[in-house]
C-alpha cells in the first residue's frame, strides 16, 4: 500500500471548500491526471453517491469508480475508489482558519492489485510529481485570484482548417490544461437560461445551479421543463423557475419577458441560448423567417425587455451563445428575412448567429460604463440533439470528434461565473479564451452596420410587440 498525505491551505471559506469537493466530478477541473469526471447518482452529495472517473496512468486511459463512504458537512469527507489494478481511499478533513481560509488535510491510501504498480510500493516517492500536480490544481482552483486570461492571435485564428480543428474534442482538452477549476459561490445570484432542457443550456443550468445561483429557465415545451427543473431542484437542493414562451414568436418573447420580470427583480446572468437549425424556408406566424425570429430578433428583444432587471444587479452578465458557422457569413441588412435567392438553412443560421455577435458588440459600447457587461461565444462541435437532428451527415461524419454537452457549455458557465470573466465585454470567446470575429474578406460588420442592424431590429420587434 501507498500512503499519500498533503496539507494544504486556501483562501476560500470552509463551506466553499467542502461544497467544491463533496461533489467529486470537480476533479475534472483541479486534477491533472483526470480526463474526465462525472457523478452518476442524483441529488446533493451523500453517503452512496457514486462518481465515475477516467484517470491517465501513463499512456493508458483508467476507469476509476469511486463513492462517498463517510460525510459530514463543512469538516469531513470519505471516498473509496477502485480501478481495475488497484483500490483507494480519499480522506479529506477540513477545518476552518477564519472566515475565508481552510485548512485542507488529504490523505490518500492506494493498494495495487497486482503489475507495474508495485513499482510505486516499492518506490512511492515516483507519485509524488503527479500528485504534487494535482494539489497545485487544487489550491488554484480554491484560492480566488484572478488569474490573466490568455488571447488568441488573429492569425492563428485565420488558418483556417487549425482554427476548425480547435472546434473538436481535442481542441477543448488541449485549451483545458491552462484553465484553473471554477470553485465560484453564486448564492443569490438570479440567472435566466433560455433553450435549457437539452444540451448546452441543460449543462448550464445545473452547472449554475450547484454554484449556488437561482435558476429561471425559459422553454418551449412543458413538459420537458418541468421536468428540468425538478431535476436541477434535486441536484442543488433549490427552486428552479419556468417560464413557458415559443420564443419564435417575438409576442411570446415580450411576455416571457414580463413574467420573468415578476420573479426576479434584479437579473445577475443572462444566458440567450435557444435555438434550431431549419433545413427548409419558413415564416413565423408574424412573417419572420425562423432562423431570423429565434436567433437573432427574439434574443434581442428579451435582453432588451430585460435591461432594467439587469441594471438592477450588481454586476449582470450577458451571455449570447453564437456558433462557429458565424464566420462563414455577414449580416445582409437588405434581405434580413432570406427572401433572396435560394434559401440555405445553415447560412441562414450562420447569418443570424454573426448579427447576434454584431449586437453582442454594439450593447457593450452604448453600455461600457454600467454595470452590464455583454459576451458573445461559441462552444466548438458539441454532440447536442439539436445537431443530430438537423445537420445528420455533419453528426455521422464528425460524431467521434465531437464535444460533450458539458464541454460545449464549459465557457458559457466560466463567462457567467469566473472572477476573470467580471469585466470582460464585448468579445467573442471560445474555450474561455477571446478570438476575432472574422477570418474570410467581407463578414465582418462595421460599427456603422452593427447600428443600422440594431435600428431595424428596433423597428421590428417594436412592430410586433404583443
Amino acid at each position: 500500500m501507498v500512503t499519500i498525505t498533503r496539507s494544504l491551505q486556501v483562501e476560500r471559506s470552509v463551506e466553499d471548500t467542502y461544497n467544491y469537493l463533496a461533489d467529486f466530478s470537480s476533479t475534472e477541473q483541479w486534477d491533472i491526471n483526470v480526463i474526465t469526471a462525472a457523478k452518476l447518482t442524483a441529488g446533493l452529495p451523500s453517503v452512496g453517491t457514486r462518481f465515475s472517473l477516467v484517470a491517465k496512468s501513463g499512456g493508458s486511459k483508467v476507469p476509476v469508480d469511486y463513492e462517498i463512504a463517510e460525510l459530514e458537512p463543512n469538516r469531513f469527507i470519505r471516498l473509496k475508489g477502485e480501478a481495475k489494478n488497484f483500490s483507494l481511499v480519499d480522506s479529506i478533513n477540513l477545518s476552518a482558519i477564519d472566515d475565508s481560509s481552510t485548512k485542507i488535510d488529504y490523505h490518500i491510501e492506494v493498494d495495487f492489485h497486482a503489475g507495474i504498480g508495485r513499482v510505486a510500493e516499492l518506490f512511492p516517492s515516483t507519485l509524488d510529481p503527479m500528485t504534487d500536480s494535482a494539489f497545485d490544481g487544487l489550491i488554484r482552483a480554491l484560492n480566488d485570484h484572478q488569474e490573466p486570461i490568455s488571447h488568441s492571435s488573429q492569425l492563428s485564428d485565420k488558418l483556417v482548417l487549425p482554427s476548425m480543428l480547435n472546434f473538436t474534442k481535442r481542441g477543448y482538452l488541449k485549451a483545458q490544461k491552462r484553465w484553473k477549476g471554477l470553485a465560484v459561490n453564486l448564492t443569490g445570484k438570479n440567472a435566466v437560461i433560455t433553450g435549457a432542457t437539452s444540451g448546452l443550456g441543460k449543462e448550464t443550468a445545473f452547472a449554475l445551479g450547484k454554484m449556488g445561483a437561482n435558476i429561471l429557465v425559459v422553454a418551449r415545451n412543458p413538459e420537458k421543463a418541468q421536468k428540468l427543473a425538478e431535476e436541477v431542484t434535486l441536484e442543488t437542493g433549490r427552486t428552479t423557475h419556468t417560464v413557458i414562451a415559443n420564443l419564435e414568436s417575438i409576442a411570446e418573447t415580450h411576455r416571457a419577458a414580463e413574467q420573468i420580470k415578476a420573479i426576479f427583480p434584479k437579473i445577475d446572468i443572462l444566458v440567450n441560448n435557444a435555438g434550431a437549425l431549419f433545413n427548409e424556408r419558413q415564416v413565423t406566424e408574424e412573417r419572420l423567417e425562423r432562423s431570423l425570429a429565434l436567433l437573432l430578433v427574439s434574443p434581442f428583444t428579451l435582453t432588451q425587455d430585460l435591461l432594467p432587471e439587469l441594471k438592477a444587479a450588481e454586476q449582470a452578465r450577458i451571455i449570447n451563445v453564437s456558433s462557429g458557422g458565424m464566420y462563414t457569413q455577414p449580416v445582409f441588412l437588405n434581405d434580413l428575412n432570406y427572401e433572396q435567392g435560394k434559401y440555405d438553412g445553415p447560412q441562414a443560421y450562420a447569418r443570424a448567429k454573426r448579427g447576434l455577435v454584431d449586437m453582442t458588440e454594439l450593447w457593450s459600447r452604448v453600455y461600457k460604463d454600467t454595470n452590464m457587461t455583454f459576451n458573445a461565444m461559441h462552444p466548438g462541435w458539441a454532440d447536442t440533439p439539436a445537431v443530430a437532428e438537423s445537420l445528420p451527415s455533419f453528426y455521422r461524419i464528425t460524431k467521434p470528434f465531437l464535444r460533450t454537452p458539458k464541454e460545449g457549455a464549459d465557457t458559457i458557465i466560466w463567462l457567467a461565473a469566473a472572477k476573470e470573466a467580471q469585466d470582460q465585454n464585448g468579445l467573442f470567446w471560445l474555450d474561455r479564451q477571446p478570438h476575432t470575429t472574422a477570418i474570410f474578406p467581407k463578414t465582418q460588420s462595421s460599427q456603422e452596420k452593427q447600428q443600422k442592424l440594431y435600428e431595424r431590429l428596433c423597428e421590428l420587434e417594436q412592430s410586433l410587440r404583443g
